[in-house]
């Protein structure tokens, strides 16, 4: 490559690096402000739209609580609701009843499974 080709490189790379770089900047300053449509001038109800930035925040919003009940069993970390074969936030009615059911056709280490399923939900 020539040394004017290489010149003319540096200088396209940097042009589309400066580019990118000004769209991630534009993109994050403008991220709290409301978009309209061409409709009355508001957003619409049904829209739906992924922020940038929403992408690495959305694990940590306060408003949004997981029905899961995790546990340990054998080093592996497992579900209990899943375990018990009931929705995730089930009432206690519910979970005991599976259990029950479940628990009587198992033997050896399913059945500790689910005795340490329940334990972890608080239903034991």
């Amino acid at each position: 490559m020539s040394p004017m080709g290489a010149s003319f490189f540096l200088i396209l790379n940097a042009f589309v690096v400066f580019f990118l770089v000004s769209r991630i900047i534009s993109f994050a300053l403008n991220r709290g402000k409301p978009t309209l449509n061409n409709k009355g001038g508001q957003k619409p109800q049904s829209a739906f739209k992924m922020e940038f930035f929403d992408v690495f925040s959305q694990a940590t919003k306060p408003q949004e609580k997981s029905l899961n009940c995790l546990f340990q069993f054998e080093g592996i970390t497992r579900d209990a609701f899943e375990v018990l074969g009931v929705p995730a936030g089930a009432p206690r009615e519910v979970c005991q009843a599976a259990y029950r059911d479940l628990i009587r056709h198992e033997s050896g280490e399913r059945k500790k499974l689910l005795e340490s399923a329940i334990n972890a939900l608080g239903f034991s």
